[in-house]
Formats: structure tokens, sequence, C-alpha cells
């Protein structure tokens, strides 16, 4: 099995609907183990950290698409 991700991307905005402040994005690239996982998502953080009002978060999953 391994390990998947779907990052969040929020940005703050006064103007924004609630509705639309958030968007999730499935990374369909697999990872080998969950701190692979969300290492990537660390490093994606760190290389927008200039983006002041965007905030991002991800969620590690683990799929075994062989049995689907």
């Amino acid at each position: 099995m391994k390990f998947y991700l779907v990052i969040i991307f929020c940005v703050q905005s006064l103007n924004s609907p609630l509705d639309q402040s958030c968007v999730l994005e499935p990374i369909y690239e697999p990872y080998e183990t969950v701190s692979d996982c969300l290492a990537y998502v660390d490093n994606f953080r760190y290389s927008l950290r200039n983006n002041k009002d965007l905030y991002i978060s991800g969620f590690c999953t683990q799929k075994d698409y062989d049995a689907i």
C-alpha cells in the first residue's frame, strides 16, 4: 500500500465567500511512508512561505489501489 496526499489551500480574504476560501487538490504521486508524504507538505508549504494570505495544509491517506 502507498500513501497519497490531499493538499489543502486556503486564502485569507475579507472579500471572498466562505465557501470559496479553500481548495482541495489530490496529488496522485505515491509516497512509501506517511513521513515522506508529510515531508512533501512541509517542503511545499516552505516554498510558498512568502504568500502571506495563503495557508497550506495536507492530509496523507493510505490506499491499496490493487484492491479497488
